[in-house]
């Protein structure tokens, strides 16, 4: 926990944000749900070395199901879906 206190620290604001999102500025949604996914990926991406390129794939795939789930329609439901299966495909070959 104390290697990473800056991004720990960064990570636990996008938590309460979120939260705080969801219950009283509903409209900023849009905006916070993704980050969560967005700033693990920049964080892959800065700290580790030996990258893998089908799991920074997986996590891509896993903020665009992030997305599409956001949306209220049928066709996007199914979207977020096919990248969720996507994700997993990619995180397990």
């Amino acid at each position: 926990m104390n290697v990473f206190k800056s991004f720990n620290i960064y990570f636990i604001i996008l938590i309460l944000l979120n939260i705080l999102v969801l219950f009283v500025i509903q409209e900023y949604r849009m905006v916070a749900k993704p980050l969560i996914m967005a700033s693990l990926i920049g964080f892959y991406i800065g700290h580790e070395s030996r990258q893998s390129n089908g799991f920074i794939m997986g996590m891509i795939f896993a903020l665009m199901g992030d997305i599409f789930l956001l949306f209220t329609s049928k066709e996007f439901f199914i979207l977020g879906l096919l990248c969720f299966l996507l994700m997993q495909i990619f995180l397990y070959p």
